[in-house]
């Protein structure tokens, strides 16, 4: 089994056109740089429920896993390069994932039929994350979700 390297770097967080970044600032994060294997969409859910865990965000795990598998997938199968570079970073209230594939091809959210295969993907991310876009160039989607308010 290839390993997957792990670098420790702070991550360029997506930036909306137009806007400042969603974080200015990271508490924490982890990037993921790897081959376009299906597989990796299973494996990065595991890191995204690993670091949520570790981070105190157990609440988000079920959220953030489904995110992540559908914006690694699209990744694996519209990307245009060799690799896939993932980040997940988040601050006190906002943890951000975002999957960089090369292809400057947006994600879309479709309306598909209910015979269709296909094409709920960017639809599950539209409904679940907080906000959510691409880069200028549309070679990196990422998305904001938010943490539950706890009453204190």
């Amino acid at each position: 089994m290839e390993e997957i390297p792990v670098t420790l770097a702070r991550p360029r967080l997506p930036q909306e056109v137009g806007t400042p970044g969603p974080h200015a600032q990271h508490a924490d994060h982890v990037a993921v740089s790897f081959a376009p294997h299906p597989e990796r969409a299973g494996q990065m859910r595991e890191v995204v429920g690993a670091h949520l865990r570790l981070w105190g965000c157990a609440e988000l795990v079920a959220v953030a896993q489904l995110v992540t598998s559908e914006l690694v997938t699209n990744a694996i199968l519209h990307g245009a390069g060799g690799s896939v570079h993932f980040r997940l970073a988040r601050t006190d209230a906002e943890p951000c994932i975002e999957v960089d594939d090369g292809s400057p091809g947006r994600p879309r959210v479709r309306n598909p039929g209910p015979d269709d295969e296909s094409g709920r993907g960017m639809l599950l991310v539209d409904a679940l994350a907080h906000r959510w876009g691409t880069s200028e160039d549309g070679t990196n989607t990422w998305c904001v979700l938010l943490l539950p308010m706890v009453d204190r």
